[in-house]
């Protein structure tokens, strides 16, 4: 069996392609949220985008992030805000703090009335975001904590675990 130097280039190209291929350190594919809240975990992968808007460096530098679970309603949807007095870094953002903020939004369906869960600004298991990795084209970190319907901290409470994201700007 003889093989050619085009066969062997074209071998060398794809196993050098595929070895440098770099996976998001969330391990989660591209414009994806996911979390487990009160034991359910969501997966928020479509109309999935993150925004900035401010200038780095000014007062009031925000990124945003949404994701659906389901095309043609809103219920089953997450948005997550990140904002800082600086520009958005690989550190973790609190629900309580006033210079690294976080904040949630999320619907749920339960039968056809969606409800909204946000942080009640709590200091038991707070709702925090780390940041993991960001760079021009995209975002990636995690999240978890505590957030209560119409963000009402005497309302129903639900826990967020394991929260997850790689989305794109």
């Amino acid at each position: 069996m003889k093989i050619s130097a085009f066969s062997i280039v074209t071998l060398l190209i794809v196993l050098c392609t595929a070895s440098s291929c770099k996976k998001s350190n969330t391990g989660l594919p591209s414009n994806t949220i996911q979390a487990t809240i009160n034991s359910k975990t969501s997966t928020f992968n479509i109309r999935t985008f993150a925004t900035r808007t401010g200038t780095p460096g000014t007062p009031h530098y925000v990124i945003l992030l949404t994701g659906l679970t389901d095309s043609t309603t809103l219920a089953g949807s997450i948005y997550l805000s990140i904002q800082g007095v600086n520009n958005i870094t690989t550190t973790a953002y609190n629900e309580n703090s006033t210079i690294n903020n976080a904040s949630i939004s999320y619907i749920n369906n339960i039968g056809l009335v969606g409800n909204n869960f946000s942080n009640g600004y709590t200091t038991s298991n707070p709702f925090t975001i780390v940041v993991t990795s960001i760079n021009s084209q995209s975002i990636q970190g995690t999240f978890y904590g505590n957030i209560f319907h119409n963000g009402d901290s005497a309302q129903t409470l639900e826990t967020v675990t394991n929260g997850k994201f790689n989305v794109n700007f």
